[in-house]
């Protein structure tokens, strides 16, 4: 018989650990937000304390499994992964991934910043898994 393996991953707040968090996703049959950004890229940080700080995209993503990729930082050389996977080609790149199949649903970049913040979580709403 099938083994149905529980979700206890936390995804309820980003994650920095992309193949934790790919694990987690699939786990728990959740979609994977990942946002491919760098602490010198002022979009970027503008970015997440506009939009995704927002406190109706933040309750949006917990229907997800999200990671932040910080191109500053990437020892696990994750970036090289997603630029071969996603053709992430710079910042900032935020991706919608289904973790069962890794297929690429939505890909979203600097214009989050002009984003309708309703809009958006109403994307992501649609986006997520039932």
């Amino acid at each position: 018989y099938l083994m149905i393996q529980e979700c206890t991953a936390d995804c309820s707040h980003w994650q920095t650990n992309y193949a934790h968090t790919l694990t987690n996703a699939q786990t728990c049959s959740k979609r994977l937000f990942i946002d491919v950004g760098a602490s010198f890229c002022s979009i970027c940080t503008a970015i997440d304390k506009k939009v995704l700080a927002h406190p109706i995209i933040e309750a949006a993503l917990k229907r997800f499994c999200c990671v932040k990729i910080d191109g500053a930082n990437d020892p696990d050389n994750v970036i090289k992964l997603l630029q071969e996977k996603y053709g992430v080609v710079g910042f900032p790149t935020f991706l919608l991934v289904d973790a069962q199949t890794g297929s690429l649903i939505k890909r979203w970049g600097s214009e989050l910043y002009e984003v309708d913040i309703q809009a958006f979580a109403d994307e992501l709403a649609a986006l997520a898994i039932r």
